[in-house]
């Protein structure tokens, strides 16, 4: 399994990664709140393509997992008092994490994530930060399961999702 960083060539492969996943997580106790077009959005894709931000994981010639990480982070987060004090710069922040039902149970978020790890850790972060909507329970018991801690709920606004509330889980590298 490898982690590949995606250029703007892939952009088409990775819209219909992530119009799959909602498509497939309609009707499932544990939706993603997201929506096609409003999020993850053509411009937010786009964005972290540009800045070769975006991953994903790839299994017979399809993307099959994806995130985007960077130091941008939702407006919500100024409001939580973290366990760990860093600059923007420092935080290395997981959005957009996504994994096609069909591949549930096989490691890969759990990969996703160690690659974070790994990756920030090389480039000097202190931390990692991610929010997850209060109902995934999936994402917290996986998360928790990787030394993630807990650090607070907060209720934040997203786009296609509006306000509702997140667990906010820091990672202290």
């Amino acid at each position: 399994m490898q982690l590949r960083r995606l250029n703007t060539d892939d952009f088409l492969a990775i819209q219909s990664l992530y119009h799959q996943l909602i498509d497939m997580m309609e009707g499932s106790p544990y939706i993603p709140g997201w929506e096609k077009g409003v999020y993850p959005s053509d411009k937010l894709l786009l964005g972290a393509l540009n800045k070769e931000e975006l991953y994903a994981v790839e299994v017979e010639g399809i993307y099959v997992a994806a995130l985007i990480i960077n130091h941008e982070y939702n407006e919500g987060y100024k409001e939580v008092v973290w366990d760990i004090d860093a600059k923007d710069e420092e935080i290395t922040v997981i959005h957009a994490l996504a994994v096609l039902p069909t591949y549930h149970g096989k490691g890969l978020a759990t990969f996703l994530v160690q690659e974070v790890i790994r990756l920030a850790k090389a480039t000097h972060q202190k931390v990692v930060r991610m929010d997850v909507l209060a109902s995934n329970l999936p994402a917290q018991r996986l998360y928790t399961k990787l030394g993630f801690k807990l650090i607070d709920t907060t209720h934040m606004f997203y786009e296609g999702i509006g306000w509702t509330d997140y667990l906010m889980y820091e990672y202290a590298l």
